[in-house]
């Protein structure tokens, strides 16, 4: 199975006033081939020409994957059904257009309208796993350019039903640059009971799927493994606890230990924080694939 992810930190949209796509739009975008999703990843670009109604792929090249990771599918779905009419309304003027971004963190405090959606309409607060920024602009008096206030910006956030919903989000505390891409940058809970630990970009351990539970003030990471043949691979047995957290009277997660590699150091705090200081990777423009004969089954 061919996994596709895009990382938080891709390339802007630039619609026009009714939401239609004014230029080409290019997306980031990593592909892993193997059946568990996971390295090695493939970076590329996803070339979009709405005039002539097409789309290219650029030439994939080996790459370590980003940190911050979102489904290529539900990134493509979150624009498609985007509420355009309830983001007009929430605009006092005409907008001569919009520039959309994906955005990494949570819901930001920031007094601005945010807007929950799915495939079906809008939503509640509960479910969300892309965030978008929608920003309006107005032409400049001489038609040379475009300007906007950062006060006019919308948060939109799309969610299909099918994941997970993020409970809470752990990231260690005072985290230096270097420790982004060599230590254990984040722990996530979800309200089904399984967990997500952000290994760093050095490690070549992929973690298997994981659940959790708190017993006498520590924070258990169990694996949850489907066969005998995948507990080999990861080393580990389904139910085996892999890591531990004692949790501090501040309420943030003290790492224990772990049975598998995580890269995080005993004593390491991981605190409660609405954005994420997690960097994502950036990567030059490759030669394009004609999706008509890719022999690599791109």
């Amino acid at each position: 199975m061919t996994t596709f992810i895009v990382p938080g930190d891709n390339f802007q949209l630039n619609v026009s006033d009714s939401f239609d796509w004014k230029q080409p739009a290019t997306v980031s975008m990593f592909v892993s081939k193997n059946k568990t999703g996971g390295s090695p990843y493939y970076a590329s670009q996803l070339r979009i020409f709405p005039d002539e109604r097409n789309f290219r792929i650029t030439e994939p090249h080996l790459q370590e994957p980003p940190q911050s990771q979102y489904s290529l599918k539900h990134y493509l779905e979150a624009l498609k059904y985007l509420p355009q009419e309830h983001i007009r309304s929430l605009i006092h003027d005409n907008p001569d257009m919009y520039i959309i971004r994906i955005i990494e963190g949570g819901i930001p405090d920031d007094g601005q309208p945010c807007v929950f959606y799915n495939i079906n309409g809008l939503t509640g607060s509960n479910g969300w796993h892309i965030r978008l920024d929608v920003q309006p602009l107005h032409q400049d008096d001489d038609g040379s350019g475009y300007h906007g206030l950062g006060s006019d910006v919308i948060h939109v956030f799309y969610g299909d039903g099918s994941l997970p919903i993020p409970t809470q989000t752990y990231y260690l505390e005072n985290m230096t640059e270097k420790q982004k891409f060599e230590r254990l940058a984040s722990i996530t809970l979800y309200e089904n009971g399984t967990a997500n630990l952000a290994t760093p970009l050095i490690s070549s351990y992929l973690l298997p799927a994981c659940t959790y539970s708190f017993a006498e003030n520590e924070l258990l990471i169990y694996a949850n493994i489907e066969t005998r043949e995948a507990e080999s691979a990861y080393g580990v047995k389904n139910g085996d606890v892999i890591a531990k957290f004692t949790v501090a009277a501040d309420g943030a997660l003290v790492f224990e230990s772990a049975a598998v590699p995580l890269f995080a150091d005993v004593g390491a705090r991981y605190a409660l924080t609405q954005t994420s200081p997690i960097p994502t990777s950036d990567f030059g423009l490759r030669e394009w694939v004609n999706i008509d004969n890719d022999e690599q089954g791109f």
